[in-house]
């Protein structure tokens, strides 16, 4: 307690005064009060000193006050004026009170309270009897309720009937629970998991008032789990249908070829012809399943050039014209400026179609089917299509009908082969897991959005071409016959081989073989040998990339035609690609003499 006159000179000072400023009494008395103020803050006496003269009195007026040793400290100041026996003011009386506690308590509040304001997670309060007390930006955010509309109201706003409210009742008996995964609901009425952690709140007695609670949606992190869980899924089934693929390759291979042998036997009836024909269709038929689980299992190989989304749209769309019925109405639109791709031609078109007459099958009755070309952009922070594809530039192509649209039970399946809606005579189940296994393989991705009733949209994603150039394609020469140049048949299937060996005498090669990479080395130390034709997948630790490799640095003027039923493996790893020529197993003789003219003529 401080006393002064009106002229700020100061007549009383108690102990307390004393231990809060430093100064002992006879330091202070008849000294001026602004002993006490920093120089900045010397106009709060003149306010006080105003104030006191008309007979105010100032309560709890926050201030700056300085102690002897020149530190600082806030401060609450009452000055009450002091009347003589007439009522005027003679003098003041001060009380002033050390606030730096206070102070830093409503730091603290404050600090937690712009935490709270600005967390990304829900956090919220409840009272005993679980009604809202505290509601913040967050939960605003992600519960659609604003802090007007969920302060008061019970808890059990965000919670669905089904969701036993479990965590509430359970922090409300006291403690706390960690980290949990409950079902919660928004306005809107929809329903979503959040982790919640709760803990109770308490009075100073220790009986429980309450509970809070911090609730972070994962509905994002929720999704992105099930898109690693489906990539990986298909990744499996891709490498399980790319291996029986190759295997059926070799198979098909052996029978192609000596359907094709038999069927030029000059003696053959033409009863067996027949069957010849009939085994060599059927082998064909299943070349081209084995062909779509590859491009499923994105091991298919593919001719790949340089074109505008837009021209390739425009062209397909006037064979879609024609498949798809007058009662479908097909509307394309092309966004300006969209980039070119490099990609197969061929593959994409056939994309296209299958999604086309998908959606026809999804219009019985007529409908509009839309399709759009579009430039996107991916940024790093687009996390949901970022799993699938890095960020870049990217041609799209959005697929549209207005047809009955897809279960969401269904939907995650699509992709899969041999998964179908359709009875076992209207399809395969193989067009979409194709037209997935060739976006994924040409650096793109395909993803789908439905709703029952109201239709599907497909979006095709290509990257953009750096260099934004168109190529040509070449056409292909016809078939050639040889002129007794010597071939080095590479081939770990012996059946394989043998049919191989009796084509190509029948072309008028001369031909050595081998089993292996090993032996293929060995002949060609003792041999002159114009072309090797190898398989890439053999035993013995020389596979046929790693053959054509050290025939191209031994022997250069001996050529390398590669072959495989998983043609994906061709040179990946070692990062030449376009090193040599490949043809895909299962082929017909026509094929494999063209590819072996070629070669012989290449520089």
């Amino acid at each position: 307690i401080i006393g002064k006159d009106l002229n700020g000179m100061i007549n009383y000072w108690n102990a307390a005064a004393a231990r809060m400023f430093g100064y002992n009494s006879d330091e202070v008395v008849g000294r001026h009060i602004s002993l006490l103020y920093p120089f900045e803050r010397r106009s709060d006496e003149e306010f006080i000193r105003t104030s006191i003269l008309r007979g105010e009195r100032v309560k709890n007026y926050q201030t700056i006050r300085l102690r002897k040793d020149g530190s600082r400290f806030p401060a609450s100041v009452t000055v009450s004026p002091v009347f003589d026996a007439d009522g005027v003011v003679v003098s003041a009386s001060k009380i002033v009170r050390d606030i730096t506690a206070q102070k830093q308590i409503e730091r603290e509040q404050a600090r937690f309270q712009s935490i709270v304001e600005q967390s990304s997670d829900a956090i919220l309060s409840i009272d005993s009897r679980g009604l809202i007390t505290t509601w913040n930006p967050a939960a605003e955010r992600i519960f659609g309720y604003s802090a007007d509309e969920a302060i008061g109201q019970s808890i059990k706003i965000v919670i669905p009937p089904e969701a036993e409210d479990s965590v509430s009742d359970l922090t409300l008996r006291g403690g706390k629970l960690p980290q949990t995964r409950v079902l919660r609901m928004n306005k809107k009425g929809e329903k979503f998991h959040v982790e919640v952690s709760t803990a109770a709140l308490y009075d100073e007695t220790g009986a429980v008032i309450g509970a809070s609670g911090v609730l972070r949606d994962i509905r994002d992190r929720e999704r992105i789990e099930e898109q690693l869980r489906q990539s990986q899924k298909m990744e499996a089934i891709g490498n399980l249908t790319g291996g029986l693929a190759h295997d059926f390759n070799n198979l098909l291979g052996v029978i192609m070829g000596n359907m094709e042998i038999l069927r030029s036997v000059p003696t053959i009836s033409i009863d067996d012809q027949e069957l010849v024909t009939d085994a060599l269709a059927a082998a064909e038929r299943g070349g081209e399943l084995t062909r779509q689980l590859l491009a499923f299992a994105r091991k298919q190989p593919l001719k790949v050039s340089t074109f505008r989304v837009a021209t390739l749209v425009n062209d397909t769309v006037k064979l879609l014209t024609r498949l798809l019925g007058e009662n479908i109405d097909i509307v394309v639109e092309h966004e300006p400026g969209v980039c070119a791709v490099t990609a197969d031609p061929i593959q994409l078109s056939t994309a296209l179609t299958n999604l086309a007459t998908n959606a026809r099958d999804a219009m019985p009755n007529g409908g509009r089917l839309l399709i759009q070309t579009k430039f996107q952009r991916v940024e790093d922070n687009n996390q949901l299509l970022n799993f699938e594809i890095p960020p870049g530039n990217y041609a799209v192509i959005v697929v549209t009908d207005s047809g009955v649209g897809i279960a969401a039970e269904t939907l995650p399946r699509i992709f899969e082969p041999f998964f179908t809606t359709k009875s076992r005579d209207e399809g395969t189940g193989l067009g979409l897991a194709m037209v997935f296994g060739f976006m994924k393989q040409s650096g793109g991705h395909v993803n789908v959005y439905s709703e029952p009733g109201k239709g599907t949209t497909f979006r095709l994603y290509l990257p953009c071409e750096v260099e934004n150039k168109e190529t040509p394609s070449n056409a292909g020469t016809g078939p050639r016959p040889g002129n007794g140049q010597i071939i080095l048949v590479v081939e770990d299937n012996l059946s394989l081989r043998r049919v191989v060996k009796r084509q190509l005498q029948r072309l008028s090669y001369a031909i050595l073989e081998a089993g292996t990479g090993a032996e293929a080395l060995e002949i060609l130390e003792s041999s002159k040998v114009d072309l090797v034709f190898t398989d890439i997948v053999m035993p013995g630790g020389t596979d046929g990339d790693e053959l054509g490799r050290m025939v191209r640095s031994r022997w250069p003027a001996t050529k390398v035609l590669l072959t495989s039923g998983f043609p994906e493996r061709r040179n990946r790893d070692r990062g030449d690609e376009s090193l040599f020529r490949l043809i895909t197993k299962p082929y017909r003789e026509n094929d494999l003499a063209r590819a072996i003219a070629e070669v012989l003529a290449s520089t």
